[in-house]
């Protein structure tokens, strides 16, 4: 082999180096913007559904938020008041109510008058799945507990919206060393992943809660804007590809 011939291949190894490199980190980045694209709309779609103002929002933290999130819906068909506890029947919409969910069922109180409803926080003591509403409707009967149902002022009546919640904390959370995008159920130590790897910059906040003012809200009652920053730290053969993305998500009123 010629001397000429040896450099030729010599260039060409390089040059075929050189593309993977080249690919490996346009790989790399996209899937980075993937993760952090993914964070965002997972965040995005959770927190535009909590409402400040009457208590979804539970905590407010740099790395970390705490919400009250609906998971189940139904309207009361129902009512029986000679049971103790109370019963509702109530027509499903979606996932079903289990024991022990924690829920808010609308009180109306006076059916004449719009400003003295209430939604009344119970909890469900027993689930029974094998009923209907109308003799048609797939429903559950849930045993209210922890309060009042009956007479005013504390009325439950037919057509009553009921929803059940759990308080989850959203934040960066380390996995294995790493940091993750995560979801936490209040009162548990089950961690759940969400995307990542993430990269943590010491006094860089995650969330940051901003008043319809543009002020810095100082109780969750006051949150109009929340933003979120998500960032990645790649590692790549020689290095590390950084990036990040920052969305304002607007909770509902």
């Amino acid at each position: 082999m010629t001397l000429l011939g040896t450099l030729v291949i010599m260039a060409t190894f390089n040059v075929l180096i050189s593309n993977q490199r080249t690919i490996t980190a346009v790989t790399t980045k996209i899937r980075a913007l993937q993760t952090l694209r993914t964070g965002v709309s997972v965040m995005a779609s959770e927190l535009r559904e909590i409402s400040p103002a009457t208590g979804d929002l539970v905590g407010m933290g740099a790395d970390s938020v705490a919400v009250r999130v609906t998971r189940s819906f139904g309207l009361v068909c129902a009512v029986d008041l000679s049971f103790n506890p109370p019963r509702l029947t109530v027509k499903t919409v979606g996932q079903s109510f289990e024991q022990n969910d924690s829920i808010f069922v609308l009180a109306a109180n006076n059916p004449a008058l719009v400003n003295d409803d209430v939604w009344k926080l119970a909890t469900v003591a027993s689930v029974v799945s094998t009923t209907t509403c109308n003799g048609t409707d797939t429903a559950q009967v849930l045993a209210i507990d922890g309060t009042t149902i009956g007479s005013p002022p504390d009325s439950v009546s037919v057509g009553a919206p009921v929803r059940s919640f759990a308080h989850y904390i959203y934040g960066l959370f380390l996995i294995d060393g790493q940091a993750f995008l995560a979801r936490e159920l209040a009162g548990s130590a089950t961690v759940s992943a969400i995307v990542g790897p993430l990269r943590i910059i010491n006094g860089e906040p995650t969330f940051t809660y901003w008043s319809s003012t543009g002020t810095a809200a100082i109780v969750p009652a006051q949150v109009a804007t929340i933003q979120l920053v998500l960032r990645t730290g790649a590692q790549i053969p020689g290095g590390v590809i950084q990036d990040s993305l920052i969305v304002d998500i607007h909770p509902r009123n």
